[in-house]
């Protein structure tokens, strides 16, 4: 075969627009583009549901991390409960907000990953997303807390004290607008998470970084994701720290029932 038959039977085999050497019109672009936009906006609410499935299951593999140093803790001290305060020297995680009063609680030795105290839905920039339950050996213990009662005879000092491990809460996600100096890289939830034993309104509501629910550690180990009854849980904080009263809260309700407090019953 010749090289001029060659060259025409290999012309022959491409494109008609290969051949003529026509682009593609601002219609055909325009086209290509529109479909291009429909396909992400049908997969993008798909991946971003994928993305933050993991992180949910991230952050309870975060949170079992820390209820096992929690317990190895009360283990190696006698069932003795850690601090759960955030003010003094044997606190599980000190004042402030960066990684250092991570390092440095009495929890750390345990854990030794900073990046386990963190969720990853978490919007901000803080180092710390949990806090641990009040009423598990909580800071000032002996304050009477507006609606707590006789509050410092029902915290649970030890294991042994706890009434029901399974249904005791231990840690929670927190979003404390109060803590640190305002900067998101340097915030932190102060003190412990605060729930009182009656009124209709939180002190300290679950954080939302999951949006319809939150991450709950127990005292017996286990990690249970709960989803918002209430769609005022959401909103639930004000820029002061605390909630607006919101009667018959089944959110409110349900904490109450797992916070764990010596002899107290709750009410709707």
């Amino acid at each position: 075969m010749s090289v001029s038959l060659r060259r025409r039977t290999a012309l022959a085999a491409l494109p008609r627009m290969a051949r003529t050497g026509r682009a593609f019109t601002l219609v055909e672009l325009l086209v290509v583009i529109g479909i291009i936009a429909v396909l992400v906006a049908i997969l993008l609410p798909a991946l971003n549901k994928a993305r933050e499935n993991a992180n949910r299951v991230a952050c309870a593999s975060n949170m079992k991390q820390l209820e096992t140093a929690w317990m190895m803790y009360a283990n190696d001290y006698e069932g003795q409960l850690v601090d759960a305060g955030t003010d003094n020297a044997w606190s599980w995680v000190q004042p402030g907000g960066g990684t250092a009063p991570i390092t440095e609680g009495t929890l750390y030795p345990y854990v030794n990953t900073v990046g386990v105290y963190r969720c990853p839905s978490d919007p901000v920039g803080r180092a710390r997303s949990y806090s641990i339950n009040w009423y598990t050996n909580g800071q000032n213990k002996t304050l009477p807390w507006p609606g707590t009662q006789t509050v410092d005879l029902k915290v649970a000092m030890s294991l042994a004290q706890i009434p029901e491990s399974a249904n005791t809460l231990v840690f929670v996600e927190e979003q404390d607008p109060r803590g640190g100096t305002g900067d998101p890289s340097t915030d932190y939830n102060e003190g412990s998470w605060l729930m009182t034993l009656s009124g209709n309104s939180w002190t300290d509501a679950p954080a939302h970084f999951h949006t319809v629910g939150c991450n709950i550690g127990y005292a017996d180990g286990h990690v249970d994701f709960y989803r918002f009854a209430s769609p005022y849980t959401i909103n639930a904080m004000s820029g002061s720290g605390y909630a607006s009263p919101m009667p018959d809260d089944p959110d409110i309700y349900f904490f109450r029932t797992i916070i764990g407090a010596i002899g107290y019953t709750p009410s709707h």
